[in-house]
């Protein structure tokens, strides 16, 4: 992986930021201290899904609202980096009370925060892979990077 290529990222709601927004944007300060861009895909549409825009800054955190899902399963989050691959899938139902709490909040609050944390926290059957395959990677990050400016060292 190119020191300054861009780390690409599919979930289906940035719930990491309303959960643990301290974390994920310490993350985002490391990479970007790199200057390596994240370029994250979503296909939500909800106020929460549009809410966390205010955490990027258009050019080394892009986050993109798709207007429909890139994969067949609504519980598959991945993240690339270079030929990299890991791969989430939550478990179902987690991901339906995930879909469920971003249809029927609209605002961000304290007791919203709370909501989406006791929800990732429910225990189920959730599982992890990463593995390295530079055709599958180059394919999803073909899929992804479209949507985005991608800055050129």
């Amino acid at each position: 992986m190119g020191k300054d290529e861009p780390v690409f990222i599919y979930n289906p709601h940035q719930w990491f930021l309303l959960a643990r927004e301290d974390q994920e944007t310490a993350l985002f300060k490391r990479i970007t201290a790199q200057k390596r861009q994240i370029l994250i895909t979503s296909p939500g549409q909800e106020a929460l899904d549009k809410f966390v825009r205010k955490y990027f800054d258009g050019t080394y955190t892009q986050y993109y609202l798709s207007d429909h899902e890139l994969f067949k399963k609504s519980n598959y989050y991945v993240n690339i980096f270079g030929d990299y691959l890991v791969e989430v899938w939550i478990d179902e139902k987690t991901q339906e009370k995930i879909d469920g709490f971003y249809k029927t909040n609209s605002e961000f609050t304290e007791e919203n925060k709370r909501k989406i944390q006791n929800i990732i926290a429910t225990q189920g059957k959730n599982k992890l892979s990463i593995s390295r395959d530079k055709d599958r990677a180059e394919k999803i990050k073909k899929m992804l990077k479209k949507d985005f400016y991608i800055i050129k060292s």
